[in-house]
């Protein structure tokens, strides 16, 4: 019994060192986070500030990012308890909407930061780039031109369709679901949309359905044409193997096929009188370094953890390729561009079937860590719009930063990009087609 407590207690004592040691790890790692900040901001404002009183104010410079950095608040809090910031001179200042300085009182460098709220700041790069979108669209006035929302019905898609709408573009959404598309067509309205919304049903993991679409939008814009066209519909691959109606595995026929054969049978249409039209994917650009298996391109050979890991990576692949291939060899009709949208608070792996304790779990962080999906519909109709991104006729992989990416590993290769091409296009023709 003695032996037994011995070791207990001896065991208990080893785990309560190692908690301390943790602790303090932890502790000097966010010291040291701590002091990086409290370093950064001084480094970034100490140029523009001078001495003052508590509660004198004056004006300053525009801050080095060229748009407001702290604001909506004008107490210790900033930015909703990002930061409480106090800086070297003896001085304590906070910077609000307008640029100005206001000095609260005499005090020694401390920080406190709110990760949550620093992750939805602009100083969180993914956010940046949304508020440079959403500056830009607020003068953005698209009355007569057309925008169609493929998967348009709730997410990044809605936001996208709805954000269209806002500045007067007719926008017609396509979805499986048309209480759905209900919906979101009177939230349009309620909020004044000028254009003309409209929906229809169609499934786009089908290419027999997307032939039908096709010919549908062919007729409907015959004589105007598509100016934009925005494609959200899929989501992050579970490793699940479910197979669709027309033999190929469904989360690819909707992730990849789905998006490339839209785009290409959709090019006729496309309105080219002012400029290559715009196509915009809103997935998972510039991950193409796996080489792509035509004999096993579904993952279907692969346990279940590596082929969710490789059928990201193959999506990728597979889309960076097609958007190249689309633009090069419909030059002057049309620019595909791939953007990723980072974390957005969306019902994503609800959709692609990810296990529920595993979605449940990512419940837990959602509004920590995630983004709004109108922040993706203020990108979306940017990156749809700005003449930065169609200058030169090059299709761009865009991560969540607004950053442009390379063509990497299997991707850069032409010849692969080309075997993939005509891979794909046989695939979707013969799709759907009865046999005889």
């Amino acid at each position: 019994m003695s032996r037994v407590l011995y070791f207990g207690g001896s065991l208990l004592g080893i785990l309560l060192c190692m908690l301390s040691f943790v602790f303090l790890v932890c502790y000097i790692f966010y010291y040291s986070i701590h002091r990086i900040f409290t370093r950064l901001i001084v480094l970034l404002y100490a140029p523009h500030l001078q001495s003052c009183d508590s509660g004198d104010r004056m004006s300053i410079q525009t801050n080095p990012y060229g748009s407001t950095f702290f604001v909506k608040s004008i107490s210790y809090q900033v930015m909703n308890d990002l930061w409480q910031v106090s800086v070297f001179e003896m001085y304590c200042v906070m910077i609000d909407g307008e640029g100005t300085v206001i000095c609260l009182q005499r005090d020694f460098i401390s920080i406190k930061m709110g990760w949550s709220s620093f992750l939805r700041s602009e100083m969180f790069p993914a956010n940046k780039f949304a508020a440079v979108s959403r500056a830009a669209n607020s003068t953005l006035n698209l009355n007569g031109k057309n925008a169609v929302v493929i998967g348009g019905t709730q997410g990044i898609g809605a936001a996208i369709a709805l954000r269209f709408a806002a500045s007067g573009a007719n926008v017609h959404i396509v979805g499986r679901s048309t209480d759905a598309a209900q919906d979101i067509i009177s939230q349009a309205k309620e909020h004044g949309a000028k254009g003309n919304l409209t929906h229809e049903r169609a499934d786009i993991s089908s290419m027999a359905s997307i032939r039908k679409l096709a010919n549908s939008m062919k007729e409907k814009y015959k004589d105007t044409g598509i100016d934009y066209l925005v494609q959200t519909a899929g989501g992050p691959p579970s490793g699940k193997i479910i197979e669709g109606p027309e033999g190929m595995e469904k989360a690819f026929a909707l992730q990849c096929m789905g998006r490339f054969y839209t785009a290409y049978s959709l090019i006729p249409v496309m309105n080219t009188r002012s400029g290559p039209a715009r196509i915009v994917w809103v997935a998972a650009p510039g991950q193409g370094y796996m080489s792509l298996d035509f004999d096993d391109i579904e993952q279907r050979k692969s346990s279940l953890i590596p082929r969710t890991l490789r059928q990201g990576l193959r999506d990728s692949a597979f889309l960076d390729s097609m958007a190249i291939e689309l633009t090069k060899r419909n030059k002057d009709k049309v620019i595909v561009h791939h953007v990723f949208p980072g974390l957005v608070n969306t019902n994503a792996m609800v959709n692609q079937g990810f296990p529920k304790w595993m979605v449940q779990f990512a419940n837990l962080g959602k509004s920590f860590v995630t983004r709004p999906p109108e922040d993706m519909g203020e990108v979306g109709v940017y990156v749809c719009t700005t003449h930065d991104f169609g200058k030169t006729g090059e299709p761009l992989r865009l991560d969540s930063w607004g950053g442009r990416l390379k063509e990497t590993g299997w991707v850069g290769d032409p010849q692969n990009r080309e075997k993939l091409w005509d891979w794909a296009l046989k695939k979707a023709e013969s799709a759907g087609r009865e046999k005889g």
